[in-house]
C-alpha cells in the first residue's frame, strides 16, 4: 500500500521529488551494475534505501531534517512510522534486507554463500520503499489518474468501433476457396490457389500456360448469393497482357453464364469490379478470350 498523497508546499513538493529521484538514480545505477562482488551492488542500494526513507519522512513532515540522512538514523525513523501505523508493517523480505542496507562495511560484504539472497532482499526492500511514496504532486497524480481512465475509455471505445466496423464490413466469400485453372506452367511455383489467399501479392497470385481460352474457376463450395466480383490484374505488368476477360458465374461448371465482359486494361490498383449481379452462383470463372497466358494477382466475390 502506497502512503496517501496529501497536499503538499512548494518547498516540501521539491524535497520529495529530490529525495526520490535520487532514490531512482542509485536503484537504476545498482540494477545496471554487473559484477560477482555484492559490495558494490549493495553500497548503492543502501544508498537508494535512506533516499527513498527521506522521502517518505519529508511527505509526512515539511520540516523533517533529511539533509544529512544516513542509512542507521534512517531506518530507526522508518521504524517509528511504521509502529505509528503511518506505513504498513513490511513484508519479510524488507526485514532481512535490513541488515544489509543499514551498515556500509565494505570490507565484510557477504560471503559467496550469502550473496545472491542478500541481493534479492536488497533489491526487494528498495522496490518496496520506492512505491511508498508518490513523488507526484497530488494534482499530478490525480490527473494521470484521469487521463489513464480517459485513454482507456478511448482505448475501449475504438476497440469496439473497430469490433462493429468488422462485423459490418463485407466478407470476401472467395477467401481460401479453391481454385483450379485450365492449366499450370510446369516451372511456375505459383499454385491457383495464390488467386484466393488474401493477398496482393507484388507481382502475380497465380499463372496458366500460352493457351487457347485459358481461365481461373473459383469453387464457393456450395450455391451462394452473390452480387459483386473484383478481379485484380497481376502487378507487375502495365495490365493489357489479360484482356479481353470474360466472367462467367453458375450453381454448375456446365451451365455458366457469361455476366462480365472486358476489354480495356485494368491494374492491380484499379481492379476490374462486376457488380449488381443478384445471383446464386457456386462457381465464378474468369477466362481469356484470345489466346496467351492468364496471369492474375486476386479474385474476390462479395454478397
Amino acid at each position: 500500500m502506497t502512503a496517501r498523497a496529501r497536499t503538499r508546499t512548494k518547498a516540501q513538493q521539491q524535497r520529495v521529488e529530490r529525495c526520490h529521484r535520487l532514490g531512482r538514480e542509485r536503484l537504476h545505477a545498482a540494477e545496471s551494475v554487473f559484477t560477482l562482488d555484492a559490495g558494490p551492488r549493495l553500497s548503492l542500494l543502501r544508498d537508494a534505501a535512506t533516499c527513498f526513507i527521506g522521502a517518505l519522512l519529508v511527505d509526512g513532515d515539511e520540516g523533517a531534517d533529511v539533509d544529512a540522512l544516513e542509512a542507521p538514523a534512517a531506518w530507526e525513523r522508518l521504524q517509528a512510522k511504521i509502529d505509528e501505523g503511518v506505513l504498513p508493517r513490511p513484508p519479510p523480505a524488507v526485514l532481512a534486507a535490513r541488515r544489509w542496507l543499514v551498515d556500509g562495511k565494505p570490507l565484510d560484504p557477504p560471503g559467496p554463500g550469502e550473496s545472491s539472497d542478500a541481493l534479492d532482499a536488497a533489491f526487494a526492500a528498495v522496490r518496496w520503499l520506492r512505491e511508498r511514496c508518490d513523488p507526484r504532486a497530488r494534482w499530478s497524480a490525480r490527473t494521470a489518474r484521469t487521463l489513464g481512465a480517459v485513454v482507456l475509455a478511448l482505448a475501449l471505445a475504438t476497440s469496439v468501433a473497430g469490433l462493429v466496423a468488422m462485423a459490418l464490413a463485407p466478407r470476401d466469400l472467395a477467401l481460401g476457396k479453391k481454385v483450379t485453372s485450365s492449366t499450370q506452367p510446369e516451372k511456375s511455383n505459383r499454385r491457383p490457389a495464390g488467386l484466393t489467399n488474401g493477398s496482393l501479392e507484388l507481382s502475380f497470385g497465380a499463372e496458366t500456360k500460352e493457351e487457347d481460352a485459358p481461365w481461373f474457376v473459383v469453387d464457393l463450395g456450395e450455391p451462394t448469393a452473390i452480387d459483386r466480383v473484383v478481379v485484380y490484374n497481376r502487378g507487375d505488368h502495365e495490365g493489357d497482357g489479360n484482356v479481353p476477360l470474360a466472367l462467367d458465374v453458375g450453381e454448375a461448371l456446365d451451365a455458366m453464364d457469361t455476366v462480365g465482359m472486358r476489354s480495356t486494361p485494368f491494374t492491380r490498383g484499379d481492379p476490374w469490379i462486376v457488380r449488381g449481379l443478384q445471383r446464386t452462383a457456386r462457381y465464378v470463372r474468369v477466362r481469356r478470350t484470345t489466346k496467351g497466358p492468364l496471369v492474375l494477382d486476386e479474385i474476390e466475390v462479395y454478397r
